[in-house]
Formats: C-alpha cells, sequence, structure tokens
C-alpha cells in the first residue's frame, strides 16, 4: 500500500496509511487536536498573556534593587514570549474555520520561525526556575551567607548569560526551515509551502543528535530533575533545621531571614509548579527513547501527535499560572497588584516596611 504524507492539524507530519494508526485513530487524533487548538490553547494563552503581563508591570512598579525581583521579571518575559510564540500558529485552527487557504498560508508563514522562538523561550523559562530552585537553597542552607554569594551584580549578569547561552545554543534550528512558493491545484493558487534548508540536508544527522542529546535533556529532562531535587532538600532544611531563626541574634536580621522564609514559600509553589507540568514532559519523551514505534513516523504516530501538543499545553500552563500563584500566596503582592489595576475601588492597603532581600517588596 503506498504511504502518502500529509500534515496534521497542528503541524505534525505523519503518514495517511491505516495501518500507522496505533491505538489512537486518525478521526479521533483530528478531532482532539481540533479541540485543543480552539478551545483549550487560546484560553491558556489569554491567561498566560494577561498574567504575565500584570505580573511584570507590579514587579516593576514595586522596583528591580531586590535580586529576586529581576529574576521573577526575567522569567515573567521569558514566559510571556514563550507564550505568544507558541500560541500565534496554532491561530490558524481557529481561520480555519472561515478560510482554509488563509488558514494554511498564516501557519506555514508563522510556524517555522516562532516554533523556533517558542522552543527557547520555554528553554529560558526553565533554566531560571532552576536559578530561582539554587538562590532558594542557598538562602535557606546558608543564609548568613547568601547576600554575600549571591550579589546583584552576579544575579544580574547570570540572568543576562542564561539569555545569551540559550539563545547561542539554540539558533542554528533557525536555520532549519524555510519556506518557498508552489502553485496549489486545490486552491488554485500560489501557496507557501515549508522546505528543509540545504544547511539542515547537510547537517541532519548532526542536528537530530545535537537536539535530542544536549538539548532536550540538558535543558528541559535535566531541570526538571534538578528543580525536584532542590525542592526537596529546601522542605527538609526548612523542617529539620530552624536556621532562619537561631542562628542570629539581632532583631533586624531576624525579621529578614523571616521575610526570606515566606518567599521561599512563594517560590517553592513556582518550583513545584514547573515539575509537575514538567513531569509528563520527561515521561514523553522516556517513551519516544524507549517504545519502538512511538515516533513521529512510527506505528503510534496518532497517540504521538495527541500526546505532544498535550504536554505543550502543560508547559504552556506552567508559563501561564505564576501570576496566579503570586496573587494567592502572597499579601504583599496582591496589595500591590490591587494599588495597580484596581485604584477605584476602596481598597486601603497597609504599607509595611520590610528590610532585606528578594521580593521583599512583593512578596510578604
Amino acid at each position: 500500500m503506498n504511504n502518502e504524507t500529509t500534515t496534521l492539524p497542528l503541524g505534525f507530519p505523519t503518514t495517511s496509511d491505516s495501518s500507522f494508526q496505533g491505538i489512537i485513530s486518525t478521526e479521533t487524533k483530528t478531532q482532539i487536536l481540533s479541540i485543543v487548538g480552539v478551545s483549550v490553547l487560546p484560553l491558556v494563552f489569554i491567561c498566560g498573556t494577561l498574567g504575565n503581563i500584570f505580573t511584570i508591570v507590579v514587579l516593576c512598579y514595586e522596583g528591580l534593587r531586590e535580586n529576586v525581583n529581576v529574576v521573577l521579571l526575567f522569567l515573567a518575559v521569558s514566559d510571556l514570549c514563550y507564550v505568544v510564540s507558541y500560541y500565534i500558529p496554532f491561530l490558524s485552527e481557529i481561520v480555519k474555520y472561515f478560510d482554509v487557504a488563509e488558514s494554511i498560508r498564516l501557519k506555514i508563514l508563522t510556524r517555522m520561525r516562532l516554533e523556533t522562538a517558542s522552543l527557547i523561550f520555554g528553554r529560558i523559562s526553565a533554566i531560571f526556575v532552576c536559578f530561582i530552585a539554587v538562590q532558594r537553597f542557598i538562602f535557606v542552607a546558608f543564609p548568613l551567607k547568601a547576600t554575600m554569594i549571591l550579589t546583584k551584580f552576579r544575579v544580574r549578569l547570570t540572568c543576562v548569560l542564561i539569555c545569551v547561552t540559550v539563545v547561542g545554543m539554540f539558533f542554528p534550528f533557525f536555520l532549519i526551515f524555510d519556506h518557498a512558493y508552489e502553485f496549489n491545484l486545490v486552491f488554485n493558487e500560489t501557496m507557501p509551502v515549508g522546505v528543509r534548508t540545504e544547511f539542515y540536508r547537510s547537517n541532519a544527522q548532526v542536528l537530530e543528535e545535537y537536539s535530542f542529546v544536549y538539548l532536550t535533556i540538558l535543558f528541559r529532562i535535566v531541570p526538571v530533575f534538578l528543580v525536584l531535587v532542590l525542592s526537596v532538600l529546601i522542605l527538609l532544611v526548612l523542617k529539620k533545621s530552624r536556621k532562619w531563626s537561631q542562628t542570629v541574634s539581632n532583631g533586624n536580621d531576624s525579621k529578614r531571614l523571616a521575610s526570606e522564609r515566606k518567599i521561599t514559600r512563594t517560590l517553592l509553589s513556582v518550583c513545584i509548579l514547573f515539575v509537575v507540568t514538567g513531569v509528563p514532559y520527561v515521561l514523553y519523551y522516556m517513551m519516544m527513547a524507549l517504545l519502538p514505534g512511538f515516533n513521529f513516523t512510527g506505528r503510534y504516530v496518532n497517540t504521538v501527535a495527541v500526546i505532544y501538543p498535550l504536554v505543550s499545553v502543560m508547559e504552556m500552563i506552567n508559563s501561564s499560572a505564576n501570576f496566579i500563584l503570586y496573587i494567592t500566596t502572597s499579601a504583599s503582592f496582591y496589595a500591590t497588584f490591587r494599588r495597580v489595576f484596581c485604584s477605584w475601588s476602596k481598597y486601603s492597603e497597609r504599607k509595611e516596611s520590610v528590610s532585606g532581600s528578594s521580593l521583599a517588596t512583593i512578596v510578604h
């Protein structure tokens, strides 16, 4: 039987041979992908866009003198860019209900570049969560030395280096895809089509190994385990020792460390969310590596084509829900948000003077 190469509604390559349907039929796959593209993703996109914008405004409103404020600002900007760049190609799923040709044109022209951009921003966000976990562990385990280790210059330099390093390591993927124009007999007009570049054809094997062995493992799988381990260690230190209050006698230092402990609880929720939403992604790639036929061209192509956007939605949720965590776990962040965006209300805020560290004016 001859196989005809086609493209799934969300841009995944597959085959029309029914023998490759696997567990999920092509009809079921199409329905699920349509629901994800038309219903789930728009909702997550709206929440993520608004939430990250609110977070950026609140952090900038209170100032960026504190280290954690700076790191969370970088994280919010990266999350916002990820949510937007990931979702724009999926607008074609909505456009196709009005104009199929325009839907295809939009998908081809946006997907090639924005998929790589969303990949970069997603990995930057993952590294920033790792950096947050490392910072919190240092503050919990070495409270008296933390400010000497995590100076403002070092934290800001690290944030810049994270962005530059990730962009540099993923830049070759901008050179993989391009588009050309061909006459389409179905629509009777010239349409854009996605093509592989000469750079990819000359380095296909190297790029595939580089993508999976280094970039996927280093920037997606390792961060999940690292954040998980550090989160557990932080919880154990907080539970078994009271360094925050027992190792200092100065009243100001005690207040400072108490503030850091409150900050830690909020930032731990960010780390836990990252782990919860990242585990499905790790399991997905483990299945691709271990199960024969579990890939985009094998026997279970339909199953893979359904699972991939679902785990991607989990990553979208991770980049969209931090604002909700800040609002629900930080009274100070909520107060600042109300002061900035709800000035019309009769809400009155009790201002508290908090000396010290990261997010002192935001997380309290």
